[in-house]
């Protein structure tokens, strides 16, 4: 018979959706066909990009770094229409054996519908109510959370050692002996080497991916990272200079947007080039190296992206992928990475084929290929239709590297993206 487990409420110590995925991981290590149904109130502006290119709450991307769940339509939907609610949770459950319900607030007339097919799991916190008009089979209090808290990682053996645990796997005549997180839990805080890492953007939830793949990486190497994220629009030239050259580490420019610190992310990669700093740029970021080079040794001074130059007042470096339509498309999901061989990217992955996920509306203008190669950025990676820039390199600096795609997406702390594992190795 399918259960399903509803999760509600919410607590400041620790996100709901975190809790679900390792709570899922636990329990796929039994056999069991588990699926997750999250229902929000209102539309995130930041996005976790699936397979198939869909656009869906951030939160989702938990499912896929953290259990075994592939994210797609069928998995998100935001409303507050009960009967969309009902439809949304039964579609294709009958599946499954479990089907996890994150719920942004508590509907009565959903969980009720499910009648004894359910269990409640009931977040509180200080400010939650005391009383509800629907029972809670397990009610997870903030003293509790604090626990959780202390190590994102070692949430699952806790959970694993737990009431809650256990009263699931009643409900299958389970017992499970052992389970992989207890490696994890024992080994993650032993390390031999502490290294420092900069990322040149303002920390939001945006970044959660990559903070996480870059300590998938770290945890498989034994090493441990202070990361720092500089927020461009708010450093000088000067005082970015002063920390990147005084504190040993590397540097990282991800993808975002818009011009906000456009300036100052150019003078960090113009600083890590000119002083062989291990660099690795994702998505803008890659797109920002190109203009970097070719402002400061093509002496494309007026070298720009169109991303910010709208009025085409410069020389586009970079350009939209839809040039001739006013609303430009992006460029969503999974797409093979052509690489050639003889370059750092295919040392890393090991074969000339690789298969990443996009989410980007620029792409680098391939009328100055041709003058980047002759002057030392070469062109690593394209497309398989050779329409777009996938990857390119300095070679004469030991790890510099831009990748249009986004590996911290696929990254797992039981399979940690290749290229976050060869970057922290250039700076041990």
């Amino acid at each position: 018979m399918i259960k399903y487990i509803f999760i509600t409420g919410y607590n400041n110590k620790i996100n709901k959706s975190i809790f679900i995925a390792f709570l899922i991981s636990l329990l796929e290590e039994n056999n069991l066909k588990i699926t997750i149904k999250k229902i929000s109130e209102f539309k995130s502006f930041k996005t976790f990009i699936t397979n198939n290119g869909l656009e869906l709450d951030f939160e989702m991307g938990y499912y896929e770094r953290y259990c075994n769940i592939i994210i797609n339509e069928i998995n998100n939907i935001l409303t507050t229409n009960i009967d969309k609610m009902v439809e949304f949770i039964k579609s294709d459950s009958d599946k499954y054996d479990i089907v996890f319900i994150d719920m942004d607030n508590i509907y009565y007339n959903v969980i009720k519908y499910f009648k004894k097919e359910y269990i409640n799991i009931h977040f509180i916190s200080s400010k939650t109510p005391k009383s509800f008009f629907i029972k809670s089979d397990i009610i997870i209090k903030e003293k509790y959370c604090d626990k959780l808290y202390n190590n994102l990682y070692k949430i699952p053996y806790i959970l694993y050692n737990s009431y809650l645990y256990n009263t699931i796997l009643e409900l299958y005549n389970i017992t499970q002996p052992l389970t992989k997180w207890e490696n994890i839990y024992n080994k993650i805080d032993i390390y031999i080497k502490i290294i420092n890492i900069f990322i040149i953007i303002k920390f939001t939830k945006s970044y959660i991916s990559l903070y996480d793949s870059l300590n998938h990486a770290a945890y498989f190497l034994k090493i441990k990272l202070n990361i720092y994220f500089i927020n461009p629009k708010k450093i000088t030239k000067e005082e970015l200079k002063y920390i990147l050259n005084k504190y040993k580490g590397g540097i990282i420019v991800p993808g975002g947007m818009g011009d906000i610190g456009f300036k100052n992310k150019i003078e960090a990669i113009r600083i890590a080039r000119e002083n062989n700093i291990p660099l690795l740029g994702i998505c803008y970021g890659m797109q920002i190296m190109c203009i970097e080079f070719a402002k400061n040794v093509l002496n494309i001074t007026k070298a720009c992206t169109q991303e910010i130059d709208s009025l085409k007042n410069y020389i586009h470096i970079v350009h939209s992928i839809e040039p001739n339509e006013e609303n430009i498309k992006k460029r969503l999901g999974n797409f093979d990475v052509k690489i050639k061989k003889d370059s750092l990217a295919y040392d890393i992955c090991k074969t000339n084929i690789v298969n990443e996920r996009h989410r980007h509306k620029y792409k680098i203008n391939k009328e100055y290929i041709n003058e980047f190669e002759c002057y030392g950025l070469k062109i690593t990676g394209m497309s398989l239709d050779n329409v777009y820039v996938e990857i390119v390199e300095y070679p004469k600096n030991d790890f510099y590297i831009g990748i249009q795609y986004h590996p911290e997406l696929k990254s797992t702390i039981f399979k940690p993206h290749p290229i976050f594992i060869r970057y922290l190795e250039s700076l041990i």
